[in-house]
């Protein structure tokens, strides 16, 4: 999941238009896009690590 929204996140970096501005640096609605998704794939690593270490906990290993 992480790697399909870092590529989408690079795919909206590379599709958009103009890319970046007159001194050449990435336009402001491409860093905010881009840190937006970054956000939502921590998000979404940090759940299912939750629910794996959950389920680790919950694994009776004996007496």
């Amino acid at each position: 999941m992480l790697t399909y929204l870092l590529g989408l996140a690079q795919l909206l970096w590379l599709r958009s238009e103009p890319v970046h501005d007159e001194r050449g640096g990435p336009t402001t609605e491409i860093v905010i896009i881009t840190a937006a998704l970054a956000a939502v794939a921590l998000t979404v690593t940090a759940i299912i690590v939750s629910g794996v270490t959950g389920r680790a906990e919950s694994i009776d290993f004996g007496p």
